[in-house]
């Protein structure tokens, strides 16, 4: 059989850029006012979105292996493709929430398996060793095509209705199917070999062994922690700029340094790699969730739209480290695992990222109906302090 082209991945790349274009995201919270629904229920339903996606990776992972991972990211953009025609159409407070459930799902079938067909596909040209390289480059396209629309998205609601921008998206995700669809296939290396609840004892088999492997234990706890604190960060952004009278059209501007931050971070992953260590970073990464955390908390309290821009600023270049950080310690995993457990591992790792965040999202949910959202994130930083705590008493085995 003759090898792909080497340059393949940029199919990959292509695809991620499309799919990025998300119009709607940095006015969301108000999309959600439209429909007449609460704050409240906009941490709600990002809560009850995550959990569903949490009950896929272990499927997506076992489909992945018997399909092929390129048919399960089709499947991944098909879903996206359903929530945009299904809001596009309709509306209301069970449209809505089925719409984030729906597109919840896309990401077990991206996430978990997007890192597993680029490291499988590099494996099959015998350029293992450029993992985080290809991965970093794959992060840079994702963040930047978000950046893009999210800078862009708010300016069109000065013309155009909302349903204009879920519009723009469909377009985009038709082209992100055509990029997919052009994608080589990788091998198939547990085919016909387990039935899906022998995949479930595998997994259970698989957190015992990781349980007892700091190393791999510690690093994919954090990265699970920093990812959830992260979507926490994010979705408390629309929510301050409304209280603290920042125009709509800047939300975008906000968006935009969230996710130029993460592309700027992801593509310089690999020379960071080069002079900072594994644990080291994960000790610089804590450090900037707690100060961004508290300068959203005190932007809650003034409502000051200086001292809210300044936070906000802080949040995405934490957001960007976080990212990078996640860069490390996949790519650390998956070199630690061999070809036969990789999307298990894999869909294991965001598994551990979705619980901590649906668990986040709807505790926090629970706890803004009845305090003031800065006093829920005051009691969210002492619990995050505990756990940091807890994960610095394990030594992680350095990546350099």
């Amino acid at each position: 059989m003759n090898s792909p082209p080497k340059n393949s991945l940029a199919f990959l790349n292509l695809a991620v850029f499309m799919r990025g274009q998300v119009f709607l995201l940095p006015v969301l919270y108000l999309f959600y006012q439209k429909n007449g629904l609460t704050l409240s229920d906009f941490f709600y339903f990002q809560g009850l979105a995550t959990f569903a996606s949490l009950l896929f990776y272990i499927p997506a992972g076992y489909l992945a292996d018997i399909f092929s991972k390129k048919k399960i990211l089709i499947l991944s953009m098909l879903f996206a493709l359903t929530r945009a025609i299904l809001w596009f159409f309709f509306s209301g407070y069970w449209i809505v929430l089925s719409g984030e459930v729906i597109y919840a799902l896309s990401r077990p079938f991206f996430s978990g398996i997007v890192d597993s067909y680029m490291c499988d596909y590099l494996k099959m040209q015998n350029r293992q060793q450029k993992m985080i390289q290809n991965y970093s480059r794959l992060n840079f396209y994702m963040s930047f095509s978000s950046a893009i629309s999210a800078l862009i998205g708010p300016f069109f609601l000065v013309d155009f209705p909302i349903q204009f921008l879920i519009l723009l998206e469909i377009v985009f995700i038709f082209l992100a199917l055509l990029f997919l669809f052009l994608l080589p296939e990788t091998p198939v290396v547990n085919k016909g070999q387990s039935t899906l609840g022998q995949r479930y004892q595998r997994i259970f088999l698989i957190c015992s062994i990781i349980m007892r492997k700091k190393n791999l234990l510690i690093p994919m706890l954090s990265s699970g922690l920093f990812t959830a604190t992260t979507i926490l960060l994010v979705w408390c952004f629309q929510p301050l700029m409304l209280v603290s009278f920042i125009p709509v059209i800047l939300f975008g501007v906000i968006s935009f340094c969230n996710h130029s931050c993460r592309s700027i971070f992801g593509w310089l992953s690999p020379k960071i790699e080069q002079r900072i260590s594994l644990p080291r970073l994960q000790s610089i990464t804590s450090m900037c969730f707690l100060t961004s955390l508290i300068g959203i908390i005190l932007a809650f309290v003034q409502h000051n739209i200086y001292l809210t821009s300044l936070s906000l600023l802080l949040a995405c270049l934490t957001t960007g480290i976080q990212l990078t950080y996640t860069i490390f310690a996949i790519s650390y995993v998956h070199a630690e695992i061999g070809s036969q457990h990789r999307a298990l591992v894999s869909s294991l790792n965001f598994m551990i990222a979705a619980i901590l965040s649906s668990s986040i999202l709807v505790i926090f949910k629970e706890c803004i109906q009845f305090m003031p959202i800065e006093t829920a994130l005051t009691g969210y930083v002492i619990l995050f302090g505990f756990i940091l705590a807890f994960l610095a008493k394990y030594p992680q085995k350095s990546q350099q």
